[in-house]
């Protein structure tokens, strides 16, 4: 077991989740920052390397009495007020002598500035995190800026009876990352030397799938035909709006409802060598969880 011990911020998120549980396997203890400790017990089930702080977003005093003690902090924040709330636990968790930050970002965030409300929400939470917040000489703060999330495609990204529908044209590339390898790779950086990855910035698209191929990948995991279906956006923004104008406001919404990824969008070149192994594909995604389709 390591002597150190990290602070989870967004441990029961379908990311976070992931980082939880491969510190776990790795005999890594951790402290959680919950809303709802019984769905500590749920995910990841009873285990001496688990503690808890109960606490939201609306209040993060108790943040600032539980990171005492902790050398690193893994940081998963929502849109709203992102830069000052991640900017807020920043400053407790380099108080607290936190050495490393681990930041869930946007791939976004590298865009154009203020190309994007979304976009532009990521660059201020990175800005203060980065530039703004005092820190050591020897604290540092990793970014990941992950793209489309897989796990879209369990919630207002799911097919229509048998049609994938989206606004893009049928052959436009679209990059998607595993919820799971950002997981891991934050997992992966928690338990590396804090110098070796200093204030790294790394981009995460494991795979780029046309909207027709991501049809075909449906057919072939679930065994019946699938086509694709281009939509208006005014068709995927009323979708979204049913499916998350509950949690997200109605700019990213909007943003949501008519983004279209760059021409030019790859797999990032880096992501096997973090991860030290492929990075999931959309195929096998999907194929792993068939059973909610």
């Amino acid at each position: 077991m390591t002597s150190e011990k990290i602070f989870v911020v967004g441990a029961t998120g379908n990311v976070g989740a992931e980082t939880v549980k491969e510190l776990l396997a790795n005999n890594v203890p951790v402290t959680l920052y919950v809303r709802n400790p019984s769905k500590v017990k749920e995910l990841f089930g009873q285990s001496d390397l688990i503690s808890l702080v109960e606490g939201d977003f609306e209040d993060l005093t108790p943040i600032k009495q539980g990171i005492a003690g902790h050398t690193r902090l893994f940081l998963l924040g929502t849109l709203v007020n992102m830069a000052a709330t991640k900017g807020e636990i920043a400053r407790y968790a380099f108080d607290a002598g936190v050495k490393q930050i681990v930041d869930i970002s946007s791939q976004s965030s590298g865009y154009p500035w203020r190309s994007s409300s979304i976009a532009y929400t990521h660059y201020q939470a990175e800005k203060r995190l980065v530039e703004e917040t005092p820190r050591p000489k020897d604290a540092f703060v990793v970014t990941l800026r992950p793209g489309r999330f897989m796990s879209n495609l369990l919630t207002f990204d799911r097919p229509y009876g048998d049609a994938v529908a989206d606004i893009a044209e049928a052959n436009y590339p679209q990059g998607w990352i595993s919820p799971r390898d950002i997981g891991h790779l934050a997992a992966i950086i928690l338990q590396d030397s804090i110098a070796k990855h200093g204030d790294g910035v790394y981009e995460l698209v494991g795979d780029v799938v046309t909207p027709q191929g991501r049809a075909q990948i449906f057919e072939n995991a679930l065994g019946r035909p699938f086509a694709y279906r281009k939509i208006t956006s005014t068709e995927k923004f009323n979708t979204l709006s049913h499916a998350v104008g509950d949690r997200l406001p109605h700019g990213a919404i909007l943003e949501l409802a008519t983004a279209v990824d760059p021409a030019n969008t790859t797999v990032s070149r880096a992501l096997p060598i973090l991860l030290k192994r492929e990075p999931e594909t959309l195929e096998e995604y999907v194929t792993r969880n068939k059973k909610a389709f």
